[in-house]
């Protein structure tokens, strides 16, 4: 009896974690990747001895990974070495005063009572609640899927809403714990890895920064893109084929089923499944027929996008941390500026990454690794066309913010540039809008509101990545790909 077989239409986590999930029970899978490398967002670039992950750039949450990984069979132990990175962030507030957020109680009581007299406890009692309700949170909505409305809306996820708080946003949650604005920033900053307002945001995000302050923040020794080599491995032990530079041009269907699938050079695939790791309005709108459904889809919000610069710097800062934050003075203005009204702020709050301060090989001896990302609206009919012109500014606008901080000579030590722009993401990923983290994480579009994992027409076309629930980030996409393997093995009686 042949194996049934699979097509996976592209290389990123949840397309790689899918195909070796399928392959574990029997599929004979195929992997087609639009681009010459592997790893989708979650991706490296090398110039000269420094090396910079162009997509996720920490590790958190290391439970999931964990708990992923021996999903698809494996230790992640034996294919990832962590360092972990304490302090986890260090945070420059507006008026150039920073605080570093560690897991060392002494040093963060001395921080935070020199900012608001008092607060240290009102900390610990913020870490205290929080964790209440943190397993619940991972068990009954992140790591849990929503085949059935009664899976999402039923009296246990009504009750730890309740309880956690839930229905107030996040920045007045903190109210209650921190008066100094420049704290409330410092524990919901998070929010934006996922592309929210913390302004708007369900206090339930918490999670995140007692995640950072509890289990750690951590790097892969290589850097982020050693999960995606990981993967890799992992796949080719199960005989999955990665067929790269092959972008898919068009998804064939007859009826209710995918017929084949035609790529760019002509060439056609067929097989009994098929799975789009790509984005998810792109593929509804560009590879399928056109319908009620891929229309719907179109409509959904979607998230910010980003600018991003790459610098191979001839000396080292040691001011500047593995992971830095530049806040800004009115928080609230810059987040709905950028993710709800698609703009470009003046003075954006942005994100600074030094991976080769905690890993050396990251850049050569006595140089830097830096990485700045800022986010920015993302593209519409009304946006600027001139990009070059808008890096430079957002450019002037970092250099000024590390003078402020005693970088006096950072673009004097510049040995190369390289960047993202929002219309770099659309061509080079195909991500609608340029939208960095594809389906915006609103509350009407997680849990069961987030797109299914099947196509609702087509029976054998199955969707993962972070267009479907949990969402983006890399421990997330892995679960995905697990949820989606689930519902094909059971749809289809491979189990």
């Amino acid at each position: 009896m042949s194996k049934p077989t699979a097509l996976v239409i592209g290389a990123g986590v949840g397309g790689l974690a899918t195909a070796i999930h399928l392959a574990r029970r029997n599929f004979d899978v195929i992997v087609l990747e639009k681009n010459q490398k592997p790893g989708g967002r979650c991706n490296q670039i090398t110039k000269d001895g420094h090396c910079f992950d162009t997509g996720p750039t920490f590790y958190i949450f290391p439970e999931l990974y964990e708990a992923m990984f021996t999903a698809l069979g494996e230790n992640i132990n034996d294919h990832i070495k962590l360092i972990r990175i304490d302090p986890s962030h260090r945070i420059f507030f507006h008026d150039n005063s920073s605080i570093q957020l560690t897991s060392d109680l002494a040093l963060m009581r001395n921080q935070l009572e020199d900012f608001e007299p008092g607060s240290y406890s009102r900390f610990l009692s913020y870490l205290n609640k929080t964790q209440l309700y943190y397993e619940p949170v991972l068990r009954q909505i992140i790591t849990k899927d929503f085949s059935h409305p009664q899976d999402y809306f039923n009296f246990g996820n009504l009750k730890l809403l309740l309880q956690a708080k839930g229905w107030q946003n996040h920045c007045s949650y903190l109210g209650k714990f921190f008066h100094d604005q420049r704290l409330k920033d410092a524990f919901v900053f998070q929010d934006s890895y996922i592309g929210l307002n913390p302004h708007r945001t369900s206090s339930l995000f918490s999670i995140f920064s007692v995640s950072e302050l509890t289990k750690g923040v951590w790097l892969p020794k290589g850097g982020m893109y050693q999960v995606v080599k990981a993967l890799l491995k992992i796949a080719s032990k199960y005989g999955v084929k990665i067929r790269c530079g092959l972008p898919v041009e068009k998804i064939v269907t007859e009826g209710s089923r995918v017929k084949k699938i035609i790529c760019g050079d002509g060439r056609s695939y067929t097989a009994d499944i098929v799975v789009a790791n790509t984005d998810l309005a792109y593929t509804c709108r560009q590879l399928l027929p056109y319908d009620d459904f891929g229309k719907r889809i179109n409509k959904k919000r979607f998230s910010c996008s980003t600018i991003s610069f790459f610098w191979g710097l001839k000396k080292i800062y040691p001011a500047i941390k593995t992971h830095n934050i530049f806040l800004t003075k009115d928080s609230f203005d810059g987040y709905d500026r950028v993710i709800n009204k698609h703009l470009i702020p003046e003075k954006p709050h942005f994100y600074v990454h030094a991976p080769a301060r905690t890993d050396l090989s990251l850049a050569p001896s006595g140089q830097d690794t830096i990485t700045a990302i800022i986010p920015v609206g993302h593209l519409t009919n009304a946006s600027p066309k001139k990009w070059r012109a808008i890096k430079q500014k957002i450019r002037r606008y970092i250099f000024k913010r590390l003078y402020d901080i005693g970088i006096t000579d950072f673009e004097k030590q510049i040995k190369f540039e390289l960047s993202f722009s929002p219309v770099d993401w659309l061509n080079e990923y195909n991500l609608t809008h340029g939208a960095t983290l594809g389906i915006h994480h609103d509350l009407l579009q997680m849990g069961y509101l987030r797109p299914g994992r099947r196509h609702p027409r087509y029976k054998n076309l199955y969707f993962t990545g972070s267009n479907t629930h949990p969402g983006s980030g890399v421990p997330t996409v892995l679960l995905s790909s697990h949820f989606t393997a689930n519902a094909i093995l059971s749809d289809s009686n491979y189990r």
